[in-house]
Formats: structure tokens, C-alpha cells, sequence
């Protein structure tokens, strides 16, 4: 099994291949602005991002993976770049609980 994002000018794909099977799977969303008349205004990018269940989906699956997992695994790269997207008002309660669990 393969699992890889491809991006190109149009977007992020995630490709999912194994044995005979080949699935592709947009996994960006995109909001434009309004017209003054309230129609989309589709010269007027406002955002492009990852959506949301996308996201949610990959995160249960990682976590699902790392809670079987029995050996040792390095996931601080992983850890360091989520910990990075954290919302501002999440940091201070994740490092206290952090600090809490495996500080000195």
C-alpha cells in the first residue's frame, strides 16, 4: 500500500494505490470572496486549505496507528509540527499537561 499528496497548480490529491487499485481523493477546500451583491467572487481567493474531515481522519488514523503500535517510535517530528498548528489558547494547556505528565 502507497499512500502520497501530489499538488499541482490546481490542488492537493491524495493518492491511495495497492495491488489493483488506485484511488485519488481532492482533499482541498476553497473560499472566495462575496460580490457586493452577495455572488461568488471567484477572482478573489480568500483561502486554500486541507478541509477539516480530511484532516480529522488522518489525525484518528495516526493516533489509532501510534496506540498499537508496541515498540518505540520517534513521532517528535510529527509531534513538533501539530504541536506548531496548535490554536494560541491551546499552547499554555498542552504544555502544562505535558509538563505535568513527563516533566521533572
Amino acid at each position: 500500500m502507497d499512500i502520497e499528496i501530489k499538488g499541482s497548480w490546481s490542488g492537493k490529491t491524495i493518492v491511495y494505490t495497492a495491488d489493483n487499485v488506485k484511488i485519488e481523493e481532492s482533499i482541498l477546500e476553497r473560499v472566495y470572496g462575496k460580490t457586493e451583491e452577495g455572488k461568488t467572487n471567484f477572482n478573489q481567493l480568500l483561502i486554500e486549505d486541507v478541509e477539516d474531515p480530511i484532516l480529522e481522519q488522518f489525525t484518528k488514523l495516526t493516533d489509532e496507528l501510534l496506540y498499537y503500535r508496541q515498540r518505540d517510535f520517534d513521532a517528535s517530528e510529527l509531534i513538533l509540527t501539530a504541536f506548531a498548528k496548535l490554536p494560541e489558547e491551546k499552547i499554555k494547556k498542552v504544555l502544562d499537561e505535558l509538563n505535568n505528565d513527563y516533566g521533572e
